[in-house]
């Protein structure tokens, strides 16, 4: 049985296309499994970067608060220092 030379042309092409849709396939379910184990892989990296950023927010606070008492010191220390000096002037 012979077939006219379109029919072949489309059962060739039938059967390109079925063969690029096998290997597609097979190359997104394995992107997919790639994707998955990196997610699953990538939740200790994410908790450590929550991390670090956590503990950089705490310092900043902590380093804030420990300049603000600095600064009050300091002021405090110089008005006792001026109230002294009015009280006992040096070389007068």
């Amino acid at each position: 049985m012979t077939y006219c030379v379109d029919h072949v042309k489309l059962v060739e092409d039938v059967a390109i296309i079925k063969t690029t849709a096998l290997a597609l396939d097979k190359r997104i379910n394995g992107s997919i499994d790639e994707i998955q184990k990196h997610i699953e892989h990538g939740t200790a990296w994410r908790v450590a970067i929550i991390g670090v950023f956590a503990m950089m927010m705490i310092q900043i606070l902590i380093l804030s608060s420990m300049w603000g008492r600095l600064c009050k010191t300091v002021e405090v220390n110089t008005v006792r220092l001026n109230d002294l000096e009015e009280i006992h002037p040096r070389g007068k």
